[in-house]
Parts: C-alpha cells; sequence; structure tokens
C-alpha cells in the first residue's frame, strides 16, 4: 500500500486479476468505488469523501457504481451477439446511478 492524498491509500499490485489500470512503471492501481466516484464527480471531492465514511447508503450506491461499471467493461470487450444490448443496458443503467449518487451529493448541502 502506499499513501495516497489526503490520507487514503493507494494500492498498488501487479496482479491482473483484479480491475486495474497499468502505470508506466509496471505498477496497477486498484480501482475502488470511493477511486472511480471521485473520478467521475472531482467537484465534490469533499462531499463524496465525507459520505462515504459516514453513509452506508451512500457507500453502497458507490460500490453498485463500481459494479455496473466494470459490467459494461466487460461488454464492451465480448464478441458476444448480446454485447451491444448488454452495452446499452449497461450504459444506460451507470448513468442512472452516477444521477443518484449527485442526486445523494445535492441533498447533502
Amino acid at each position: 500500500m502506499t499513501p495516497g492524498p489526503e490520507g487514503f491509500v493507494l494500492l498498488l499490485s501487479t496482479d491482473d486479476s483484479c480491475d486495474q489500470h497499468r502505470r508506466g512503471n509496471g505498477m496497477a492501481i486498484l480501482h475502488t468505488s470511493l477511486s472511480l466516484i471521485l473520478a467521475r464527480f472531482p467537484e465534490h471531492m469533499d462531499k463524496i469523501k465525507h459520505l462515504f465514511r459516514q453513509n452506508s447508503i451512500f457507500k453502497g450506491q458507490c460500490e453498485d457504481y463500481l459494479q455496473c461499471s466494470k459490467a459494461l467493461k466487460y461488454w464492451r470487450r465480448s464478441t458476444s451477439e448480446e454485447a451491444p444490448a448488454r452495452m446499452e443496458e449497461y450504459g444506460s443503467l451507470l448513468e442512472d446511478l452516477a444521477q443518484e449518487i449527485l442526486q445523494t451529493l445535492d441533498e447533502c448541502e
């Protein structure tokens, strides 16, 4: 584990079995639901960090977003006949989840 900004920890690994992106040094950053939501909505960073620590419903929304994102990524790589329909389905679901997260962030004012 590597210290990240503002007390968060970046998990580094060379294992390809996890959802990750390669860095130039061959190491990979594991994507958590929190890091994914922070990347999607950087303008709400403080609220996201606070809610993620304090609100189990919000944390669940973030996890749902991560799982949907993984499914969409899978179907984008698939050559199956059903892939286009699944990409549309998961793409729409991902946007719905993003709107739910934004609504929760707005209600947190």
